[in-house]
């Protein structure tokens, strides 16, 4: 079995060197976002959230193009939930998908690559009881499955941040893409070294969309219809 720190590294360096992804400063392409006014709950850091400075910038985007319809595959806690909620006023409706409650994925010990570690977690534990509850929709499934149809061309923003195998990264973006409105946003979490699922399919989809990295984060992001 490979060390820890031996398996990092080569996978850092594996992923410096193949990535495709270029990185811009969201500034860039948001000149607003210095004029949000962020409201953010404690931060556990528990594993399998976005990072503190990832969750900043989800949260100043999505408030910086005022968006009101907002998906996301997988809920997990519901800590980017409910601040894509409460970071876009009482009028934003967030709509959330996550594995069924009886998945046998959330009663495994160990850690699924594909699904990553989610047994114990409550769903949606951190907007739950909260004002912000009234604007979240839970839905439960798995998105290989899911219908993207009822949201065609609806939706402001959508975050991806479910199975991260291949198959799943892959008909999530397909969905993403059929969902979201010409100028919303699509923003990816771990596009990094220990996810290659994610790296691949956006890494492909730079062939052919203008996908970027968002700079020292794992966020990757499209902004649609746009060159």
């Amino acid at each position: 079995m490979i060390p820890y720190a031996m398996e990092s590294f080569v996978r850092r360096v594996r992923f410096r060197v193949t990535r495709k992804l270029k990185s811009k400063d969201p500034l860039d392409v948001w000149p607003a976002i210095p004029n949000t006014r962020l409201v953010l709950r404690p931060f556990a850091n528990r594993f399998g959230n976005v990072k503190l400075d990832e969750l900043i910038t989800i949260s100043a985007i999505a408030q910086s193009i005022q968006a009101q319809k907002i998906f996301e595959f997988g809920t997990f806690d519901g800590l980017t939930t409910w601040h894509l909620a409460a970071n876009c006023g009482p009028t934003a409706r967030v709509w959330t998908l996550d594995l069924p409650l009886d998945h046998p994925a959330r009663k495994a010990s160990g850690h699924d690559r594909k699904v990553g570690k989610i047994s114990g977690v409550v769903v949606g534990q951190f907007f739950l009881g909260t004002a912000e509850q009234q604007q979240v929709d839970q839905l439960f499934g798995d998105s290989l499955q899911f219908d993207p149809s009822p949201y065609r061309h609806q939706l402001d923003l959508c975050f991806i941040d479910a199975g991260h195998g291949y198959e799943h990264v892959r008909r999530d973006t397909d969905s993403a893409l059929e969902m979201t409105r010409p100028g919303g946003v699509i923003i990816w979490h771990d596009y990094s070294r220990w996810w290659p699922g994610v790296q691949k399919v956006l890494d492909d989809l730079s062939t052919r969309l203008p996908v970027f990295r968002i700079a020292g984060t794992s966020l990757g992001v499209l902004v649609v219809g746009h060159d």
